[in-house]
């Protein structure tokens, strides 16, 4: 069934991001990317005007009304500055030091360094549309959308979204100023989201669509060397008496 799955891996690693824990109040989703680490968009933390949000709570895998593999609260991160441009929208959330938290695992990362090497490439994205309760009315109706939802409406009725397909053979996958853009159908709330190739490996994060409703192509950061040293850095300045990162602890 659907918990079962969603306590598996690498559903596990994924989840929304709130400022309650509630199951209802999601407003972006979050991956782990080291045993307490959490990658995320940093527009979900960093506003507009510069405040940023110091803690807030990640519930990895959860159903539509239970927070079945815990909720953990995060307090302290490291971002770069969205605002400059969206090959630095992202953070890391220092998750609690907590043995049921890093048991969960976490994703992978890869980058290619060509254009011409993301052609066709695999790409999954699974997150968390907002709850009706979300912030910013985001989990209405009217904003939120979900293609493949078995609800005539559409709604994402607060589960996991997730969608697989392919990276289009363009140009537009790869750009020199380290975003890529992606096709996989998302919704609000999905923000800073995990773009995963194959081996649940992140290749990027989700971060801007131009519409909601349209086919349009969106897009985020690229993992690229810039930005692995950043999070590996993060990781390693998080380190966990339950486990290590083979490559940054």
């Amino acid at each position: 069934g659907g918990s079962t799955a969603l306590a598996s891996f690498p559903a596990r690693t994924i989840g929304p991001l709130s400022g309650s824990g509630s199951v209802s109040a999601g407003g972006c989703s979050g991956s782990k990317i080291g045993p307490r680490s959490i990658i995320t968009a940093s527009h979900c933390v960093l506003s507009l005007n510069g405040s940023v949000q110091y803690s807030g709570y990640f519930n990895p895998g959860q159903s539509r009304s239970t927070a079945i593999n815990g909720s953990y609260r995060w307090s302290g991160l490291y971002l770069r500055d969205w605002r400059v441009g969206r090959r630095y929208d992202y953070a890391v959330l220092r998750g609690p030091d907590n043995s049921t938290l890093v048991s969960k695992g976490w994703l992978g990362v890869v980058w290619w360094n060509s254009a011409s090497s993301y052609d066709w490439r695999g790409s999954g994205i699974n997150g968390y549309p907002c709850g009706p309760n979300g912030p910013q009315s985001c989990g209405a109706t009217t904003t939120q959308r979900c293609n493949a939802s078995p609800r005539t409406d559409k709604r994402c009725d607060g589960w996991m979204y997730g969608d697989d397909t392919y990276l289009h053979s363009n140009l537009y996958n790869y750009y020199e100023s380290g975003t890529l853009a992606f096709y996989n159908d998302v919704s609000k709330g999905m923000s800073g989201s995990s773009i995963r190739s194959t081996g649940n490996n992140v290749m990027g994060l989700a971060v801007a669509c131009p519409s909601e409703t349209s086919s349009t192509i969106c897009y985020g950061p690229r993992f690229r060397t810039s930005m692995w040293n950043d999070v590996c850095g993060w990781i390693a300045a998080m380190p966990s008496s339950h486990g290590t990162h083979p490559l940054c602890n």
